[in-house]
């Protein structure tokens, strides 16, 4: 039962969304799924906001090349999420000060 709802969700996603925003979507989520593994491997805190801004911005980066992402580019990733996650904290302690 559970596959023809899913069956069903993702026609439906597809009919309404154009082919390069559906490549757009697989590229995105498999970026995020690394990079959570890689948080959860080391242990990094992080905000969800961030790592979907900076998995996005990724995925459109990558999509018009048509390549994986690259370890090198996986471990920037997971800096530029733990630094931006540290920024967005700061500035809210800053604001409840």
């Amino acid at each position: 039962m559970k596959n023809i709802s899913q069956e069903r969700r993702l026609a439906k996603f597809a009919s309404k969304h154009t082919k390069e925003e559906f490549r757009l979507l697989v590229v995105f989520k498999t970026i995020k799924t690394r990079v959570e593994q890689e948080l959860a491997k080391r242990k990094i805190k992080f905000d969800e906001d961030v790592l979907n801004e900076v998995c996005i911005e990724k995925a459109n980066e990558l999509l018009p090349i048509e390549r994986d992402i690259g370890s090198d580019e996986l471990a920037g990733l997971i800096k530029k999420i733990a630094f931006k996650t540290k920024e967005k904290y700061a500035k809210q302690h800053e604001r409840d000060r």
